[in-house]
């Protein structure tokens, strides 16, 4: 048997090699490069095109990552595929022999080996191309997770040209050159931050990507847009949407420090000062220099929005993207489609008592940019997030009276010490025709406004999948480690779905485990197998007392997820001094946010200087 290591040289990206007339080395050597050119393999008539000394063979791409032999030489010898683990030139080299096929690459499959053999080379079925079987000194092996020589047995063949293919396929079992290491053509809808760090990774990985954008810039929810919704609620179907949420004063809840991603920090800087919690101009700034500099504004489609992604033929691995811009519309074909268009523009109302019959006003945060509309009202606040904690603390300081309604079992019926005019209840119990708002804890208030702070719903309007995706409250599945739908992975995946996570870095690993999906570099177990990891984690849920609406929530599992997406890729996870970052805030949540709310509690850890140590 041939030894890799000690008899092969490098062929650089596009590079020679001779072989001379090694007795061992009837072979053609690949490079897993893209432009690979002519190899003179020294006269070898088993390489040469044109069966003559010195004229090299030219070696045609199969696909961004697979050369093919010109030609083979005819044998009734059973092909072996030969792996070995010892190669110098690990994952870039194949040999092919007369009777062989010999690389260096890890495999990890987890699918049968015919099923590879199919997806890589759909026209080898045509070649009858038998199952293959695996044997390594354990013997018959389920899985390719093994360090060591493997065999691969098939039939005799008796045509060169058969041979050759099924070299080939046998081949694209172990390597990186199934059907999907060739370039995808991938849709990403939505350029906020799910959609720039999914357009970087795909084109990292070498996929062709178009973004579509409705707006006219980029940056998501970090584009703040003054105008607001003429239903206050957003519930009229027929409103002009407004996508953007933020208001005037936004500031990070996050420090900068766990805003940036695994190597592009946040660094911008608001009148000479790097701040703790940085306010939305300064994320958009950073959002809008990362697209520079990877090049991604290139990719995207602004003023365009998507209206319809549907399967093709019901087949999996197309997908039609239908897009309007103006009134020009556009149907165009994508192998695979990157769902990142953000969970902050439809609105979630809380349920209330006797609201059809109370004749106040009813506003949710959605449509909030500034207190000067509550000038002089008693003003009800439903919620206990950092967006209720934050604009309470702003309308406080126009408005009579401001109370805070929270559903949370453990809250603590007060007023609260750090304004005059702010008391926190519990939930409300019913709305009356006379605006009388009365609360569970028994304390009731003539209100003027109710302000729901009570979140958004996952809404996907453009997606028909037939029921195979749904939103059941809240819950969007069924998705496997809350990116992939088990019947349409990977060819459809959704960027930036959970919460209670640092949010840049999660989908900046999501994006990169999608995207080298895509290229055939990381597998994912079978429909099955996904299926029942999604059953568990819902069991899990129920054990503990989740409700459904909190599927997506990884308050406290959030770093296991992030190490695990980090795993997939080989990748270490999020750094110990980011996650005692994370950890340091939440100690700090924990202990003042109920006495100080969020905008004291920033207040405070900027005069301490608690993450600038």
């Amino acid at each position: 048997m041939p030894h890799m290591g000690a008899a092969m040289t490098n062929v650089g990206i596009a590079g020679t090699s001779n072989m001379g007339g090694s007795p061992n080395m009837r072979k053609n050597v690949q490079n897993l490069g893209q432009n690979a050119k002519h190899i003179n393999d020294g006269g070898n008539p088993y390489l040469n095109g044109n069966n003559g000394p010195n004229n090299g063979t030219y070696i045609p791409n199969i696909g961004p990552n697979v050369v093919r032999p010109q030609a083979m030489p005819y044998t009734h010898q059973p092909i072996r595929v030969i792996y070995d683990p010892n190669a110098i030139l690990r994952d870039q080299v194949i040999e092919i022999t007369q009777d062989q096929v010999t690389f260096g690459m890890r495999p990890t499959y987890r699918k049968p080996y015919s099923y590879w053999v199919d997806q890589a080379y759909p026209w080898s079925r045509r070649y009858k191309v038998p199952e293959f079987s695996l044997f390594t000194g354990l013997g018959e092996m389920s899985t390719l997770e093994c360090i060591g020589r493997f065999t691969l047995q098939c039939g005799e063949v008796t045509d060169y040209h058969k041979m050759r293919h099924i070299c080939l396929a046998a081949a694209a079992v172990f390597s990186n050159t199934f059907s999907m290491a060739e370039s995808q053509k991938v849709a990403v809808i939505g350029a906020g931050v799910a959609g720039l760090a999914s357009a970087r990774e795909l084109k990292r990985e070498g996929h062709r990507v178009v973004v579509y954008e409705k707006s006219d810039q980029l940056g998501g929810t970090w584009v703040y847009d003054p105008r607001v919704e003429s239903d206050p609620l957003g519930l009229d179907p027929n409103r002009e949407i407004v996508n953007g949420s933020l208001y005037f004063s936004l500031c990070t809840n996050l420090p900068r420090q766990l805003m940036g991603f695994s190597d592009y920090p946040f660094e911008i800087k608001k009148n000479g000062e790097l701040k703790t919690f940085p306010g939305h101009e300064e994320v958009l700034t950073f959002l809008n220099e990362f697209a520079r500099d990877f090049g991604l504004v290139e990719l995207i489609r602004f003023n365009t929005e998507v209206v319809r992604v549907e399967r093709v033929d019901s087949r999996n691995d197309q997908w039609m993207v239908e897009s309007r811009m103006n009134e020009l519309s556009l149907e165009e074909a994508f192998d695979a489609v990157v769902v990142c268009n953000g969970h902050h523009t439809q609105p979630r109302i809380a349920d209330i008592p006797g609201i059809e019959k109370w004749h106040g006003k009813q506003i949710h945060s959605h449509n909030y940019r500034v207190p000067e509309p509550f000038q002089d009202q008693v003003v009800v606040v439903i919620g206990d997030s950092a967006s209720s904690n934050d604009i309470s603390g702003e309308i406080a300081k126009v408005a009579k009276e401001v109370h805070l309604s929270s559903r949370s079992p453990g809250i603590k019926v007060t007023k609260l010490d750090y304004y005059d005019n702010i008391w926190q209840h519990s939930k409300i119990d019913c709305v009356y025709e006379n605006g009388e708002v009365a609360f569970q804890d028994g304390a009731s208030v003539h209100a003027d406004i109710i302000l729901h702070c009570t979140g958004y719903k996952y809404n996907f309007p453009f997606l028909e999948t037939n029921g195979i995706v749904s939103v059941d409250d809240n819950r969007v599945g069924p998705l496997y480690k809350h990116v992939f739908p088990p019947k349409l992975a990977p060819r459809l995946s959704f960027i930036g779905i959970p919460y209670w996570v640092v949010i840049f870095h999660m989908m900046e690993f999501q994006a990169k485990w999608v995207a080298r999906v895509l290229s055939g570099k990381v597998f994912l177990p079978s429909e099955k197998e996904m299926l029942a990891d999604i059953e568990k984690h819902y069991r899990r849920m129920e054990e503990v007392g989740k409700p459904k609406h909190h599927t997506h929530s990884l308050h406290s599992d959030e770093f296991e997820y992030l190490d695990w997406l980090a795993a997939q890729m080989g990748e270490a996870g999020v750094d110990e001094e980011l996650k005692e970052i994370y950890r340091t805030l939440f100690k700090l949540i924990d202990k003042f946010l109920a006495d100080k709310g969020w905008i004291k509690l920033r207040e405070l850890v900027v005069e301490n200087g608690v993450f600038e140590k």
